[in-house]
């Protein structure tokens, strides 16, 4: 794969730098609004689930019934970190609709039924938006990523970024055989062993996390289920009849968004440094994880598709996990 040219943001000239600047202040500006819309959704279905607990699942269609299953075992296997991302969210949803008084009764279930409530909100989300508006936003952050990312090329690419790309690239042509030998015996027992010893040896002086496999009855659409700043969760079903070069492509891929996580945390413990290239990357990545993010389209519309395959935290992923494809390409 041919990368870009790398993001120096200390050449900038101050009028790119002022440039860069404003393009994040605008991506910032439409990430807090397209967040403040699904919001919307988010407590409407909130307010339905508990007027009537039982009555709200009973209305639900038979696919989507099939999903709430699904849904319902993610949340019950969702590590705790990531399952407390959750909860605040939707309690800062509720300040945010001005709908606070309705924290409390959710936060009163047991996670049981708090696991049931969220798969109903993931669920009816999206009925009482309007799709227009929603279409609007999506629109707008689309053009927006696009900007940046066609103005300034490199910076999803730092220095160090190239620097662990051809690292992982030369420990794939290295330890192929390896890695295909482990996940051929192994199949998902000890996997998650096998990659995350990988991932030391190629990124000796970063965190890599914890990768956990998680039981789920149901295939899951998402390669890696939930990425936090400790860990990554995949599936067995992920696993099951699934290749080692296959594998291990996913997995560089959700490893990179581990990473956007990490370093949106060093920007709000304030250890990046204003103006510098991990601090403009942070700047974006968290727009885009917070408020920004563009899932893909349920419909398979290409234009959806393609502003989820092009925005920042997904195509920096994407060319992580370029590094992975050696393995298909080795003897």
């Amino acid at each position: 794969m041919h990368l870009p040219q790398t993001f120096n943001a200390a050449a900038m000239a101050p009028t790119q730098r002022e440039h860069l600047e404003s393009l994040l202040d605008q991506i910032d500006g439409a990430a807090a609004d397209f967040r403040s819309f699904c919001e919307k959704g988010y407590i409407a279905a909130l307010m339905t689930w508990l007027r009537n607990p039982p009555r709200a699942m009973g209305c639900l269609q038979n696919g989507e019934k099939a999903w709430a299953v699904t849904l319902d075992e993610m949340y019950t296997q969702m590590p705790d970190d990531r399952y407390e991302i959750v909860i605040k969210e939707l309690e800062k949803s509720c300040d945010h609709t001005d709908t606070p008084e309705l924290f409390a009764p959710f936060s009163a279930l047991d996670r049981a039924e708090k696991n049931l409530c969220l798969a109903y909100i993931d669920l009816k989300k999206d009925e009482a938006l309007d799709p227009r508006e929603g279409a609007f936003h999506r629109r707008k952050l689309a053009k927006l990523y696009r900007a940046i990312l066609t103005e300034f090329p490199g910076i999803l690419l730092s220095k160090q970024d190239a620097q662990n790309y051809k690292t992982a690239v030369r420990s794939f042509k290295t330890n192929g055989d390896t890695l295909k030998s482990a996940f051929q015996k192994q199949g998902k027992d000890g996997i998650d062993t096998t990659a995350t010893a990988f991932l030391k040896s190629v990124f000796p002086t970063e965190p890599v996390g914890e990768m956990l496999v998680s039981e789920l009855q149901k295939p899951s659409p998402a390669r890696g289920l939930f990425q936090t700043e400790t860990s990554m969760l995949f599936t067995t079903q992920q696993l099951k009849n699934t290749s080692a070069e296959d594998f291990m492509c996913n997995f560089m891929h959700e490893f990179q968004h581990f990473r956007q996580l990490v370093q949106i945390r060093k920007l709000e413990d304030g250890k990046l440094k204003k103006g510098s290239a991990a601090y403009y990357q942070a700047r974006l990545f968290r727009a885009n994880f917070r408020g920004g993010y563009l899932p893909p389209p349920p419909d398979g519309n290409p234009e959806g598709f393609h502003s989820y395959h092009f925005q920042p935290v997904e195509a920096q992923a994407n060319q992580m996990m370029q590094a992975a494809e050696t393995l298909k390409t080795a003897p």
